[in-house]
């Protein structure tokens, strides 16, 4: 039998946690320099250089925090 509900992906780019987080993209990013958001590296393209992707859990831990400060 086939689940009809959408699961939420592993990870979100840059723009995606930024948006749910109500956030800046740098702010994302300083946030996953300091230990807050668990982050991968996507294999490299043209460019060799991977692209970010974090970790959708972690960044729904930080926004149920965020409502509960306000």
């Amino acid at each position: 039998m086939e689940s009809t509900t959408a699961t939420q992906p592993q990870y979100l780019t840059p723009k995606q946690a930024a948006a749910c987080l109500c956030v800046n993209i740098a702010t994302v990013r300083s946030w996953a320099k300091a230990g807050y958001i668990r982050y991968g590296l996507t294999m490299g393209g043209e460019n060799r250089r991977g692209n970010y992707r974090y970790h959708a859990g972690d960044v729904a831990k930080i926004k149920d925090q965020m409502k509960k400060a306000v």
